[in-house]
Protein backbone atom coordinates (compact mmCIF):
# COMPACT_ATOMS: atom_id res chain seq x y z
CA UNK A 1 0.00 0.00 0.00
CA UNK A 2 1.39 3.38 -1.15
CA UNK A 3 1.62 6.19 0.92
CA UNK A 4 -1.35 8.20 -0.56
CA UNK A 5 -3.34 4.83 -0.11
CA UNK A 6 -2.66 4.96 3.66
CA UNK A 7 -3.81 8.24 3.81
CA UNK A 8 -6.75 7.57 2.40
CA UNK A 9 -7.63 4.57 4.04
CA UNK A 10 -7.18 5.97 7.14
CA UNK A 11 -9.56 9.25 6.38
CA UNK A 12 -12.25 6.57 5.20
CA UNK A 13 -12.15 5.27 8.24
CA UNK A 14 -12.78 8.70 10.10
CA UNK A 15 -16.25 8.25 7.88
CA UNK A 16 -14.71 9.98 5.16
CA UNK A 17 -15.56 9.59 0.86
CA UNK A 18 -12.19 10.02 -0.38
CA UNK A 19 -11.43 9.41 -4.07
CA UNK A 20 -7.79 8.80 -4.85
CA UNK A 21 -5.96 11.07 -7.95
CA UNK A 22 -8.75 13.46 -9.04
CA UNK A 23 -7.70 14.39 -12.72
CA UNK A 24 -6.33 12.94 -15.64
CA UNK A 25 -2.76 13.35 -17.50
CA UNK A 26 -0.32 15.52 -16.44
CA UNK A 27 -1.00 17.05 -12.72
CA UNK A 28 -3.39 15.03 -10.51
CA UNK A 29 -5.16 16.04 -7.46
CA UNK A 30 -3.86 12.87 -4.59
CA UNK A 31 -6.59 12.98 -2.93
CA UNK A 32 -10.10 14.44 -3.20
CA UNK A 33 -12.80 14.54 -0.04
CA UNK A 34 -16.34 14.30 -1.18
CA UNK A 35 -18.58 16.99 0.64
CA UNK A 36 -20.88 14.79 2.24
CA UNK A 37 -23.90 17.56 2.22
CA UNK A 38 -23.32 17.66 -1.51
CA UNK A 39 -21.62 14.93 -2.64
CA UNK A 40 -21.57 16.44 -6.05
CA UNK A 41 -18.46 18.69 -5.11
CA UNK A 42 -15.07 18.09 -3.12
CA UNK A 43 -14.41 19.57 -0.08
CA UNK A 44 -10.69 19.80 0.47
CA UNK A 45 -7.71 18.15 -1.99
CA UNK A 46 -4.66 16.45 -0.63
CA UNK A 47 -1.26 16.88 -1.62
CA UNK A 48 0.89 14.09 -0.92
CA UNK A 49 4.52 15.08 -1.08
CA UNK A 50 7.07 12.15 -0.40
CA UNK A 51 10.51 12.09 -1.15
CA UNK A 52 10.55 12.07 -4.55
CA UNK A 53 9.65 15.63 -4.52
CA UNK A 54 12.22 18.05 -3.67
CA UNK A 55 12.03 21.89 -2.95
CA UNK A 56 13.95 23.06 -5.73
CA UNK A 57 13.06 26.35 -6.91
CA UNK A 58 11.31 24.81 -10.03
CA UNK A 59 9.30 22.70 -7.13
CA UNK A 60 8.20 25.98 -5.74
CA UNK A 61 7.38 28.01 -8.65
CA UNK A 62 5.46 24.85 -9.77
CA UNK A 63 3.27 24.88 -6.67
CA UNK A 64 3.16 28.28 -6.87
CA UNK A 65 1.64 28.17 -10.32
CA UNK A 66 -0.70 24.94 -9.25
CA UNK A 67 -2.27 26.32 -6.16
CA UNK A 68 -2.84 29.53 -7.72
CA UNK A 69 -5.15 27.89 -10.51
CA UNK A 70 -6.02 25.62 -8.57
CA UNK A 71 -7.64 27.77 -5.92
CA UNK A 72 -9.24 30.08 -8.79
CA UNK A 73 -11.13 26.68 -9.73
CA UNK A 74 -12.65 26.53 -6.20
CA UNK A 75 -10.19 23.99 -4.43
CA UNK A 76 -8.73 24.14 -1.10
CA UNK A 77 -5.43 22.81 -1.01
CA UNK A 78 -3.51 20.82 1.95
CA UNK A 79 -0.72 19.50 1.75
CA UNK A 80 0.86 16.36 3.89
CA UNK A 81 4.45 15.44 3.97
CA UNK A 82 5.59 11.44 4.32
CA UNK A 83 8.52 11.93 6.77
CA UNK A 84 5.40 13.80 9.10
CA UNK A 85 3.29 10.40 8.62
CA UNK A 86 5.36 8.09 8.97
CA UNK A 87 6.52 10.04 12.61
CA UNK A 88 3.22 10.65 13.67
CA UNK A 89 0.21 9.87 11.35
CA UNK A 90 -2.54 10.92 14.08
CA UNK A 91 -1.11 14.20 14.49
CA UNK A 92 -1.51 14.37 10.22
CA UNK A 93 -5.19 13.24 10.36
CA UNK A 94 -5.79 15.55 12.95
CA UNK A 95 -4.34 18.57 10.83
CA UNK A 96 -6.39 17.32 7.62
CA UNK A 97 -9.29 17.32 10.23
CA UNK A 98 -8.42 21.37 10.65
CA UNK A 99 -8.03 21.87 7.28
CA UNK A 100 -11.26 19.86 6.53
CA UNK A 101 -12.86 22.17 9.30
CA UNK A 102 -11.42 25.58 7.77
CA UNK A 103 -12.34 24.44 4.35
CA UNK A 104 -15.72 23.83 5.44
CA UNK A 105 -16.07 27.36 7.05
CA UNK A 106 -14.58 29.04 4.01
CA UNK A 107 -17.20 27.49 2.17
CA UNK A 108 -20.06 28.47 4.30
CA UNK A 109 -18.70 32.03 4.56
CA UNK A 110 -18.67 32.24 0.58
CA UNK A 111 -22.13 30.67 0.53
CA UNK A 112 -23.77 33.69 2.31
CA UNK A 113 -21.66 36.34 0.39
CA UNK A 114 -23.35 38.14 -2.71
CA UNK A 115 -20.37 37.33 -4.89
CA UNK A 116 -20.67 33.47 -4.06
CA UNK A 117 -21.18 32.21 -7.74
CA UNK A 118 -18.04 33.78 -8.55
CA UNK A 119 -15.90 30.83 -7.09
CA UNK A 120 -17.44 27.42 -6.40
CA UNK A 121 -15.85 24.25 -4.86
CA UNK A 122 -14.98 22.11 -7.63
CA UNK A 123 -17.56 19.69 -9.17
CA UNK A 124 -17.04 15.97 -9.17
CA UNK A 125 -18.65 16.11 -12.78
CA UNK A 126 -15.57 18.14 -13.73
CA UNK A 127 -12.89 16.77 -11.76
CA UNK A 128 -10.49 16.18 -15.07
CA UNK A 129 -10.36 19.74 -15.46
CA UNK A 130 -6.35 19.45 -14.29
CA UNK A 131 -3.03 22.05 -14.14
CA UNK A 132 -0.70 20.91 -17.34
CA UNK A 133 2.64 21.33 -15.69
CA UNK A 134 4.68 22.39 -18.48
CA UNK A 135 8.49 21.12 -18.83
CA UNK A 136 10.51 23.59 -17.05
CA UNK A 137 7.89 22.83 -13.67
CA UNK A 138 8.06 19.08 -13.96
CA UNK A 139 10.65 18.34 -11.07
CA UNK A 140 13.91 16.56 -11.66
CA UNK A 141 14.49 14.12 -9.35
CA UNK A 142 14.31 11.06 -11.08
CA UNK A 143 16.38 8.35 -9.02
CA UNK A 144 14.15 8.39 -5.76
CA UNK A 145 12.10 4.50 -5.51
CA UNK A 146 10.19 3.16 -2.81
CA UNK A 147 11.65 0.77 -0.73
CA UNK A 148 9.77 -2.63 -1.35
CA UNK A 149 9.62 -4.99 1.77
CA UNK A 150 9.68 -8.71 0.99
CA UNK A 151 6.51 -10.58 1.85
CA UNK A 152 7.95 -13.78 3.40
CA UNK A 153 5.16 -16.75 4.51
CA UNK A 154 5.63 -17.75 7.93
CA UNK A 155 7.47 -20.97 9.16
CA UNK A 156 5.46 -23.49 10.36
CA UNK A 157 8.52 -24.80 12.25
CA UNK A 158 9.49 -24.38 15.90
CA UNK A 159 12.23 -21.87 16.72
CA UNK A 160 14.80 -24.47 17.78
CA UNK A 161 14.36 -26.14 14.34
CA UNK A 162 15.67 -22.53 12.59
CA UNK A 163 18.97 -24.25 13.67
CA UNK A 164 18.62 -27.45 12.39
CA UNK A 165 20.62 -28.24 9.08
CA UNK A 166 17.89 -29.96 7.57
CA UNK A 167 16.47 -26.31 7.29
CA UNK A 168 19.24 -24.71 5.21
CA UNK A 169 17.25 -24.62 2.59
CA UNK A 170 14.22 -22.56 3.37
CA UNK A 171 16.62 -20.20 5.26
CA UNK A 172 18.79 -20.37 1.96
CA UNK A 173 15.76 -19.25 -0.08
CA UNK A 174 14.56 -16.84 2.33
CA UNK A 175 17.84 -14.66 2.01
CA UNK A 176 17.94 -14.87 -1.93
CA UNK A 177 13.88 -14.07 -1.89
CA UNK A 178 15.07 -10.57 0.26
CA UNK A 179 17.84 -9.40 -1.23
CA UNK A 180 15.95 -9.85 -4.74
CA UNK A 181 13.38 -7.70 -3.48
CA UNK A 182 15.55 -5.68 -0.84
CA UNK A 183 18.98 -5.33 -2.06
CA UNK A 184 20.81 -3.95 -1.69
CA UNK A 185 20.09 -5.04 1.98
CA UNK A 186 22.55 -4.60 5.29
CA UNK A 187 22.99 -7.86 7.05
CA UNK A 188 21.44 -7.03 10.60
CA UNK A 189 17.88 -6.09 8.78
CA UNK A 190 17.83 -9.18 6.75
CA UNK A 191 18.37 -11.47 9.79
CA UNK A 192 15.58 -9.55 11.20
CA UNK A 193 13.00 -10.12 8.10
CA UNK A 194 14.43 -13.77 8.43
CA UNK A 195 13.47 -14.16 11.95
CA UNK A 196 9.86 -12.66 12.09
CA UNK A 197 8.85 -15.47 9.81
CA UNK A 198 10.42 -18.48 12.66
CA UNK A 199 8.42 -16.30 15.22
CA UNK A 200 11.67 -14.21 16.66
CA UNK A 201 12.20 -10.98 17.33
CA UNK A 202 15.85 -10.24 18.83
CA UNK A 203 18.67 -11.48 16.44
CA UNK A 204 21.33 -12.84 18.89
CA UNK A 205 24.87 -13.78 18.40
CA UNK A 206 23.50 -17.34 17.43
CA UNK A 207 21.03 -15.98 15.45
CA UNK A 208 23.54 -14.02 13.17
CA UNK A 209 26.19 -15.92 13.10
CA UNK A 210 24.25 -18.65 11.88
CA UNK A 211 22.92 -16.68 9.00
CA UNK A 212 26.61 -14.69 8.22
CA UNK A 213 27.41 -18.40 7.54
CA UNK A 214 24.69 -19.51 5.53
CA UNK A 215 25.08 -16.02 3.42
CA UNK A 216 28.68 -16.62 3.24
CA UNK A 217 28.05 -20.08 1.57
CA UNK A 218 26.05 -18.68 -1.30
CA UNK A 219 28.83 -16.40 -2.07
CA UNK A 220 26.41 -13.14 -2.70
CA UNK A 221 28.17 -9.59 -4.07
CA UNK A 222 28.66 -7.82 -0.69
CA UNK A 223 30.04 -4.40 0.21
CA UNK A 224 31.05 -2.87 3.46
CA UNK A 225 30.89 0.37 5.12
CA UNK A 226 32.77 0.54 8.64
CA UNK A 227 31.29 -2.85 10.77
CA UNK A 228 28.14 -3.05 8.21
CA UNK A 229 27.61 -5.47 5.59
CA UNK A 230 25.66 -5.33 2.81
CA UNK A 231 23.95 -7.60 0.37
CA UNK A 232 23.35 -6.66 -3.36
CA UNK A 233 21.22 -8.31 -5.81
CA UNK A 234 23.73 -10.07 -8.54
CA UNK A 235 22.68 -7.98 -11.39
CA UNK A 236 23.83 -4.61 -9.44
CA UNK A 237 26.76 -3.39 -9.62
CA UNK A 238 27.48 -0.95 -6.37
CA UNK A 239 29.75 1.55 -8.24
CA UNK A 240 27.17 1.98 -10.72
CA UNK A 241 24.16 2.55 -8.40
CA UNK A 242 22.44 5.84 -8.82
CA UNK A 243 19.35 4.51 -6.51
CA UNK A 244 18.17 6.18 -2.96
CA UNK A 245 15.33 4.50 -1.70
CA UNK A 246 12.11 6.45 0.00
CA UNK A 247 9.97 4.67 3.25
CA UNK A 248 7.14 3.13 2.18
CA UNK A 249 5.43 0.60 4.55
CA UNK A 250 8.08 1.13 7.31
CA UNK A 251 11.22 3.12 7.81
CA UNK A 252 15.10 1.64 7.82
CA UNK A 253 17.33 2.91 10.80
CA UNK A 254 20.02 4.77 9.33
CA UNK A 255 22.55 2.46 9.73
CA UNK A 256 20.72 0.22 7.50
CA UNK A 257 20.73 2.62 4.27
CA UNK A 258 23.71 1.48 2.14
CA UNK A 259 26.01 4.37 1.95
CA UNK A 260 25.30 4.72 -1.88
CA UNK A 261 22.21 4.97 -1.40
CA UNK A 262 23.04 8.44 1.00
CA UNK A 263 25.59 9.68 -1.58
CA UNK A 264 23.19 9.18 -4.08
CA UNK A 265 20.37 11.12 -2.45
CA UNK A 266 23.34 13.86 -1.54
CA UNK A 267 24.42 14.12 -5.60
CA UNK A 268 20.09 14.46 -6.76
CA UNK A 269 19.97 17.73 -4.22
CA UNK A 270 23.23 19.03 -5.64
CA UNK A 271 22.33 18.18 -9.15
CA UNK A 272 19.01 20.85 -8.53
CA UNK A 273 20.81 22.86 -6.27
CA UNK A 274 24.23 23.02 -7.45
CA UNK A 275 25.31 24.84 -4.47
CA UNK A 276 24.43 24.42 -0.70
CA UNK A 277 25.78 25.02 2.77
CA UNK A 278 26.70 21.86 4.16
CA UNK A 279 23.95 21.98 6.76
CA UNK A 280 21.42 22.35 4.93
CA UNK A 281 22.88 19.42 2.24
CA UNK A 282 22.46 17.36 5.07
CA UNK A 283 19.07 18.08 5.98
CA UNK A 284 17.70 17.83 2.82
CA UNK A 285 19.32 14.42 1.78
CA UNK A 286 17.92 13.18 5.29
CA UNK A 287 14.38 14.39 4.17
CA UNK A 288 14.97 12.81 0.81
CA UNK A 289 15.93 9.45 2.87
CA UNK A 290 12.60 10.11 5.55
CA UNK A 291 14.71 11.24 8.18
CA UNK A 292 14.50 14.76 10.38
CA UNK A 293 17.67 15.97 11.47
CA UNK A 294 19.46 13.98 14.20
CA UNK A 295 22.80 13.63 15.34
CA UNK A 296 23.27 10.06 14.33
CA UNK A 297 21.58 10.73 10.66
CA UNK A 298 23.96 13.86 10.56
CA UNK A 299 26.91 12.10 11.38
CA UNK A 300 26.29 9.48 9.13
CA UNK A 301 25.20 12.00 5.93
CA UNK A 302 28.33 13.95 6.67
CA UNK A 303 30.84 11.37 6.71
CA UNK A 304 29.08 10.44 2.90
CA UNK A 305 29.08 13.77 1.77
CA UNK A 306 33.22 13.56 2.82
CA UNK A 307 33.26 10.58 0.75
CA UNK A 308 31.53 12.65 -2.34
CA UNK A 309 34.30 14.81 -1.68
CA UNK A 310 36.85 12.57 -1.72
CA UNK A 311 36.26 10.76 -4.37
CA UNK A 312 36.18 14.11 -6.33
CA UNK A 313 32.05 14.21 -6.86
CA UNK A 314 31.97 17.56 -4.81
CA UNK A 315 33.79 19.91 -3.45
CA UNK A 316 33.67 22.97 -0.78
CA UNK A 317 33.20 26.32 -2.26
CA UNK A 318 33.80 29.60 -1.15
CA UNK A 319 31.79 29.58 2.52
CA UNK A 320 32.58 26.15 2.82
CA UNK A 321 29.18 25.55 0.43
CA UNK A 322 28.98 22.21 -1.06
CA UNK A 323 29.45 22.09 -4.87
CA UNK A 324 28.85 19.60 -7.29
CA UNK A 325 31.84 18.85 -9.49
CA UNK A 326 30.51 15.72 -11.94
Amino acid sequence: MIFEELVCKSLKEKGHQVELQVGCSGYRIDLAIVDPEHPGRYLLGIECDGATYHRAKTARDRDKLRESVLHQLGWEIHRIWSIDWWENPQREIERIEEALAAAQTKLEARNKSPINAIVQPPSRIAKNIVVQPTPQEVPSITNARQYLVCELPLVSKTQEEFYFESNNSIIYKQISDIIKVEGPISHSLLCRRIISTWGMSKVGSRIDSRIQNLAANMKLKTTKSDSMVYYWPEQIEPKDYTIFRTPHIEKRDIKDIPPEEIRNAAIEILNNQISLPESDLIREAAKLIGFRKGAKVDMRIRSEVDRLIKDGFAMRGIGGSIVVTK
